[in-house]
């Protein structure tokens, strides 16, 4: 990417095609899009282009970084998006997550109650904390980076795992491409590490875990973050309309699928792609 933005990369000439660099000028333009309404801030212009171009992002489903100096509004612009997705009813679809240094929770906290009072905000901090169901969640919820960490391991499903390698464990494709076991594993002619059942298997424990849980903290939507293989294994056995093979489920990187859980029998009727995904 740096290649086609810059027109080099170490020191050799990048050439793309036309409809690539038509392709990059629609996905790096940035858009005029008027603040919103009941932001109590007067954005000033380079503000203006960065809260423009999260919102672009948002819409094409890219994430953003604004690198600014210190004191010049970050944060500012971060709150008018999420006022903007309040405006435009997306808050009401799904809400947000904002990951913070400790320090910064008190200091967001007050300055979404400045300049974006018709946010409702939580914290998830503390000895006491707790999520509330999803039905009463508010607009933002203000969490830091060290609670999240810690509390992923409550909050992970242990059966989602990466499948097990055995002696292939921790290695990469270049590390074993000469590896005539490897050649054999790729070919289909063995078995190493977990078998796909197995894994597969597990992962259909995870979904009814998953279904359950959020029946009972009243969640209409859930995300299921898992590696590839074991997404592919538990889609095979319940994504429906069925598909032949393992591999007709292969979601590229941070690629997936929108489904609906149902829970008896267990099934996943899909509805679409999410993210990048080879249909």
């Amino acid at each position: 990417m740096r290649g086609l933005l810059t027109g080099e990369m170490e020191g050799a000439e990048v050439v793309a095609s036309p409809a690539i660099l038509k392709r990059l000028e629609t996905l790096t333009a940035v858009e005029t899009i008027e603040p919103p309404k009941s932001l109590r801030a007067q954005l000033r212009p380079y503000q203006e282009r960065g809260y423009a171009w999260l919102v672009k992002n948002l819409k094409l489903g890219l994430g953003s970084l604004i690198a600014d100096d210190m004191g010049l509004g970050k944060t500012l612009q971060v709150i008018a998006a999420l006022t903007y997705l309040k405006e435009s009813g997306e808050l009401a679809k799904e809400k947000a997550l904002v990951v913070l240094p400790t320090t910064l929770i008190t200091n967001w906290t007050r300055e979404l109650a400045k300049f974006s009072p018709e946010l409702t905000v939580g914290v998830y901090h503390g000895a006491d904390r707790t999520l509330p169901a999803a039905n009463v969640l508010p607009d933002v919820t203000l969490t830091s980076y060290g609670l999240l960490r810690r509390d992923a391991e409550v909050l992970g499903v242990d059966d989602l795992r990466e499948t097990d390698f055995g002696p292939f464990e921790g290695k990469n494709h270049e590390e074993l491409k000469s590896d005539p076991l490897y050649q054999r594993w790729l070919a289909g002619e063995m078995a190493v590490g977990e078998p796909a059942e197995d894994c597969a298997r597990r992962g259909s424990r995870a979904l009814g875990q998953l279904a359950d849980d959020a029946a009972g903290r009243g969640y209409a939507r859930i995300g299921v973050v898992s590696h590839g293989g074991l997404l592919m294994g538990m889609l095979t056995l319940h994504g429906r309309p069925s598909r032949e093979r393992f591999y007709d489920w292969y979601p590229q990187n941070c690629g997936g699928y929108r489904a609906e859980l149902c829970r008896d029998p267990l099934r996943l009727d899909i509805l679409g792609t999410a993210g990048r995904v080879r249909a």
